[in-house]
Order: structure tokens, then sequence, then C-alpha cells
């Protein structure tokens, strides 16, 4: 038996929602009671209990889960409770289970969900590395349209890619982590995380340190160059966000690459070097990254089109109301825009000018 504290991996089939707050969320769940899985004693074969954690919503009622995560001693429901880390939603493996399944997914009703689970009563047995076929569903399946059967082989794909995903990163990388990753890439996230890891740091999915511990886990060397090209892109970013702005010293941002990627000089100073009017901008002993340049440059050119726009406004303004007061010898002559849009625009331009 499990005391509190002990860490476990659990196989269970989701209850309903307790609680719920944006991302987190507490379920009751049930699962066949195994003596060393739990910290309490059973005499039922099932036993239901609560769950919490950083997750995504369970698809349907009865939805097969693999859970790792902390046995903790909850004070507000009196009773044991798992901390989750990792969650794995996966493929039923019963009639039954295919049943409800099918019925989750778009445009599958009860009836076609029926004659789904009766030709996969064992459920989605398929080999490792294959997936369903979806030609062989519209022939073998009365009522199974082709928009049907897209959808099921979709969501297919889709829990068995955050399987994989869930266990190459388990225990590289935090729970949410996974999940960022799986949200911003889908089904494409395992073979983003295996063929392009840095592409996660580059596109801010994940932090620079968070992308290099999953590419020495997927068997990246450390001298590859982009992991080398993503090292010097991390040090420009985290430089700038001190200096509240886009240039950087060059001097700087080797010495702090040399220091996290640490491997021999010459090879960052030539990624560096190449890096030059691809992904960095240089001017003299400073450098910027280019989609900084590019932002800077497309902003500068809406601001000027829009000063240049309100100027024209400005020469063709109407109504204008004209006021000359005297002052002795002076004379001092206000103009008083009327229009209400007028006054906008000069107001804008201002603002922008300065």
């Amino acid at each position: 038996m499990l005391q509190v504290g002990d860490t476990a991996t659990l196989c269970v089939f989701y209850s309903h929602t307790v609680f719920e707050d944006e991302n987190f969320r507490i379920l009751s769940v049930f699962a066949t009671y195994e003596e060393n899985l739990f910290p309490f004693p059973s005499n039922d074969k099932k036993v239901e209990f609560i769950v919490k954690g950083l997750m995504s919503a369970p698809d349907y009622q009865y939805q097969e889960l693999e859970l790792t995560g902390e046995w903790r001693y909850d004070q507000s429901y009196k009773q044991y409770t798992l901390s989750v880390e990792y969650v794995i939603p996966t493929l039923p493996t019963t009639e039954k289970g295919v049943f409800r399944f099918c019925k989750s997914i778009h445009g599958i009703g009860d009836k076609v969900a029926k004659r789904i689970s009766s030709i996969l009563k064992n459920g989605f047995l398929l080999p490792t590395g294959k997936e369903p076929d979806v030609d062989w569903f519209i022939a073998s399946i009365k009522g199974m349209t082709p928009g049907k059967a897209s959808n099921l082989h979709s969501a297919i794909r889709r829990v068995n890619a955050s399987a994989e995903l869930t266990k190459i990163l388990k225990g590289c990388v935090s729970g949410q982590v996974v999940r960022n990753i799986a949200a911003r890439y889908g089904t494409c996230a395992v073979d983003t995380v295996i063929k392009t890891p840095y592409k996660l740091f580059v596109d801010r999915v994940v932090s620079f340190k968070s992308a290099d511990t999953i590419a020495m886990t997927v068997g990246k060397d450390a001298t590859d160059k982009e992991r080398i090209r993503a090292g010097i892109i991390d040090q420009v970013r985290q430089r700038k966000g001190r200096l509240n702005s886009i240039i950087v010293e060059k001097e700087i941002v080797l010495q702090n690459a040399l220091q996290v990627l640490n491997i021999p000089e010459d090879l960052i100073m030539n990624e560096f070097n190449d890096m030059m009017g691809k992904n960095l901008v240089s001017a003299a002993k400073y450098c910027y990254l280019r989609e900084d340049f590019e932002t800077e440059r497309g902003l500068a050119m809406k601001i000027a089109e829009y000063i240049e726009g309100a100027k024209k406004s400005l020469l063709r303004m109407s109504p204008i109301t004209s006021t000359t007061l005297r002052s002795g010898k002076k004379k001092m002559r206000f103009v008083w825009l009327t229009d209400r849009n007028l006054q906008l625009k000069l107001l804008r331009a201002t603002l922008s000018v300065c």
C-alpha cells in the first residue's frame, strides 16, 4: 500500500467534474482497486476518488485516462486525492467504451456509434504506428459518410498524438508544458518535438531551457546548429527585455550565449556571423532580431502614412471658425475646429509624432 507523498500511475474512468476554473479542474474518477496503487484499503473491486490538477476537460463521461500524480490527503474532502501532473487520454478497449467515444464525435449519433462499436468490440486495438483506414470505415459501416469518417479518424489521431507526446516528455518537462505543446501543434506535435524541438522556443511555446531539455531527451547534439541559433536568439530576447529596447550589444549576447550553451566559442561565433542578415540585423557594435526590425519598420511606415493623411485632411478641413482678438498693436488669430472628426485626427497625428 502506498503512502501520502508517493507517486502513482493509474488507469481511471472519468465520472464527473466537481470544480473547474480555466485549466484547473477537480474531477471524480473511478478505477479498479489495486493495493499497490492506493494509500487506502478497499473492499470493493472499484473505488471512486478525487483528482486535482491543471488539465483539459475530458471529452465524455467514462472516458479512459491514464493519470500520473502524487497522493495527498485533502482536509476539505476528508479523503485521499491524487494531485495530477500528467494526463494521457487513451483509446477505449471495450465495446461500451468505443460507443461512448464515437458518440462524443461531432456528426456521429447513437445508431452509427452502435454499428461502429459492434464491429470494434475489443476497442481500437491497432498495430503501433498505424491508424485506421478511413475508406475501411466508410465501406464497412452503414450510415458512415466521408465527413463522419474524417471526424472519427481525426479524433483517434488526436488521442494517439497526445498519448505519444506525453510518453516522450513525461519526466522531462512539466505536464503544463506538454499541454501547451499539444494545444499549439495538435497532431503534428510529436513530429515537431522529435525533428525540430527548438521550433517550440522560436514559436514562443516554451522557454529555451525547456526546449533544450526536450532536444537532449530526443537525442539532439549539444553542437547542433539549431541549438546554437536558438541560444543566441534567447539571449537577444532576454537582453532587450531588460533594457526595454530592441537593440542589444553583440559582445554581451556572445558572452551570455557561451555560458548557456557551454560549447566552443568559435562554433557560436560562426553561427552568430551566419545569422546576420537572416535572423539578426547588425548595427555597429549592436544587433537586433529581424522580426523586431520588420515590426518597427512596419509601424513607422503606418505612422508616416497616417500623419501624411492627417495633414491632407487638415488642408481640406471645413468648416472652421475664425476669431481675431486685438490687444494693443498685436493681433492674435485663432482657428477653431468645429468638425469632431478633424479634431480627433489632429490629436492622433500630434500624439504619433510625440
